[in-house]
């Protein structure tokens, strides 16, 4: 369901969601320029919050079809468990960031 509006008429400006999508929107710009640096650095990825160790370099994963990839890792954030925090500002695209943003703007014009 698409909220068009909820019931908390007049209740102001939604200032902290307007400053929450001004961050997801900016942090995806950023992530658009072609680097990958900055997202194999600041995904979360299960076995570093795990182990509490940053993967940094070439590291072989296992695919689901059961074949073996090698990834470029990235540093990221120290401590490691702040990838839990930084991902959640990624998107895989326009319409998963407009779907999302949609969501967090439930103010009635």
């Amino acid at each position: 369901m698409i909220p068009i509006s909820d019931e908390s008429y007049g209740r102001g400006l939604p200032l902290v969601n307007l400053v929450v999508i001004a961050i997801n929107i900016a942090v995806f710009i950023f992530v658009q320029i072609p680097s990958d640096a900055f997202t194999m650095g600041f995904s979360a990825i299960p076995r570093e919050i795990l182990t509490g160790t940053d993967l940094v370099g070439p590291v072989q994963v296992m695919l689901p079809d059961g074949t073996t990839d090698v990834l470029q890792e990235a540093p990221g954030p120290n401590p490691i468990w702040l990838t839990l925090l930084t991902s959640t500002f990624m998107h895989g695209g326009w319409a998963h960031l407009g779907g999302n943003m949609l969501f967090l703007c439930r103010r009635s014009w």
